[in-house]
């Protein structure tokens, strides 16, 4: 199916490594180290560009795990929701992704306002995802529990 070809491209080729050419279209971009910890949490596209991306897909979204764990969906425009599990290796400046019975997807990753970009110079697309934050759970004061009057 053409659409589960682009979604996989999508989610996996995003990944390699960007060229002097990507990175002066995609101005603002910084090299840095990523960590497990960093990496840890639940990101969501913000921006799409290139070749297929915006044509077919409405969302991305990866949630990677501390233990070297993945999953990662995609919303098809009219399909609905296609989605992966897998593992990821950081080495250095390159992600590694591998989904269960697929080769390992090589890529490298830079960060601009906080968020990452995954870029693929192989169909000329990127992707900029945003971490989600947890919202902060309020706790109340055990003196500020309404108390039964008597």
């Amino acid at each position: 199916m053409k659409h589960t070809l682009i979604v996989y491209i999508a989610l996996f080729g995003l990944l390699v490594t960007p060229s002097n050419s990507q990175e002066s279209k995609i101005t603002g971009n910084v090299k840095k180290v990523l960590t497990k910890v960093e990496l840890e949490g639940r990101w969501q596209t913000v921006q799409m560009g290139g070749e297929d991306i915006g044509d077919h897909i409405d969302q991305i979204e990866f949630i990677f795990k501390r233990d070297g764990s993945f999953k990662a969906s995609a919303t098809i425009k009219g399909e609905g929701v296609v989605s992966y599990e897998g593992s990821y290796k950081i080495k250095k400046s390159q992600l590694i992704l591998k989904i269960a019975g697929e080769d390992a997807q090589n890529s490298s990753y830079s960060f601009r306002n906080g968020n990452l970009v995954l870029h693929d110079d192989k169909i000329d697309s990127w992707i900029e995802l945003k971490k989600q934050v947890k919202p902060e759970i309020k706790r109340q004061n055990k003196s500020q529990h309404p108390t039964a009057s008597s």
